[in-house]
């Protein structure tokens, strides 16, 4: 009769290492598929965010505009002076933001067309990588 209590307290221990076992296995299935599923996802840096973007894209519109708008138009020298003393300072700065992410922007100031003193439009390029993607876009700023 004693081997028959010790025979069913071995397979109670067989079926709880069992069970033990299909719920040890099911929660790495669990945590694998989570970390599968967040390495695939949008927001993992391997593609540049549009909204992140285009973010950059209106914030270089209105530092430019805001560029053209301290320098001071009553001379030339001046004016030029101080637009490309605040605008270097935002490139700089913006490069330097983004490199500490390990992203690379780059802001070119391509053409400058003016009438007389005052500013009418201004082209711009921007560069955007994350060591992965390049996005490069090209931005016509009036400032009329």
């Amino acid at each position: 009769m004693k081997r028959s209590i010790s025979a069913s307290r071995d397979g109670q221990m067989i079926l709880l290492s069992g069970f033990i076992l299909i719920l040890g296995l099911l929660l790495v299935t669990i945590l694998l598929n989570d970390v599968i599923l967040m390495s695939n996802s949008a927001g993992s840096g391997l593609v540049p965010s549009k909204q992140n973007f285009k973010a950059l894209h209106e914030m270089t519109i209105r530092e430019v505009r805001n560029a053209v708008t301290m320098a001071n138009k009553s001379d030339i020298t001046l004016f030029n002076l101080t637009f490309y003393s605040y605008f270097n300072r935002f490139v700089n700065g913006t490069a330097s933001i983004y490199a500490a992410k390990g992203e690379a922007v780059e802001i070119r100031l391509d053409y400058m067309n003016r009438t007389g003193i005052s500013a009418d439009f201004l082209n711009v390029t921007l560069i955007y990588s994350n060591g992965v993607s390049r996005t490069e876009e090209k931005i016509h700023v009036d400032i009329t």
